[in-house]
C-alpha cells in the first residue's frame, strides 16, 4: 500500500527481500544489494515520467539506502543497498523518503506547461510524455501546425 500521499517518514514491515538477481531471499547483509518490498510505503514509484523517490530504511544499527522506487507488475520495490547491519523479511523499519520536494515542483510545473500550451494554442496540443526528476524537467508535445 502506498502511503507517501500523506508520510514521507513511515513505520513499515519488510514484506519480501530480492537479491540483485531478483531471487527471493531471507536477508541482505551490509555491503549487499537487492530489492524490498514493504506492507505500507512512502517511496512513490516511477511513473508518468516522474522518477521514484530514494532515501533509506532504519531499524536501529540496521541502515540501507534506497536507490531507486520502481513498479514491476504493479508493485512498488525499493532498491536498497544495505550499509550497515542487515534487512530481514518481517523487520519493522522506519521507511524515510531523502527528498522529493524538486520532483513534486517538476511534476506540477508540467501540469501548468500543459494548461499554459492549451490556452495559448488550443485544445490540439496534446502530451506526448514527460520528464521530472529532482534536477529537471521534459515535457513532450504534439501540435499538428507548424511553431512559427
Amino acid at each position: 500500500e502506498f502511503v507517501g500521499y500523506t508520510n514521507i517518514r513511515y513505520k513499515s514491515k519488510i514484506v519480501t527481500i530480492l537479491d540483485s538477481e531478483f531471487n527471493e531471499v531471507s536477508t541482505l547483509e551490509a555491503g549487499q544489494n537487492g530489492w524490498v518490498m514493504l506492507d505500507r510505503t512512502p517511496f512513490y514509484a516511477t511513473s508518468g515520467g516522474q522518477t521514484g523517490d530514494n532515501g533509506a530504511l532504519e531499524a536501529g544499527n540496521d541502515i540501507a539506502v534506497i536507490n531507486e522506487t520502481s513498479k514491476f507488475h504493479g508493485i512498488n520495490l525499493s532498491q536498497v543497498e544495505v550499509v550497515s547491519g542487515n534487512l530481514s523479511a518481517n523487520k519493522e523499519v522506519e521507511a524515510v523518503v531523502a527528498s522529493r520536494g524538486e520532483i513534486a515542483k517538476h511534476h506540477s510545473a508540467t501540469h501548468l506547461l500543459q494548461s499554459a500550451l492549451k490556452m495559448v494554442l488550443g485544445e490540439t496540443v496534446s502530451q506526448a510524455g514527460s520528464l521530472n526528476d529532482a534536477s529537471r524537467l521534459r515535457f513532450d508535445f504534439t501540435y499538428p501546425k507548424a511553431m512559427t
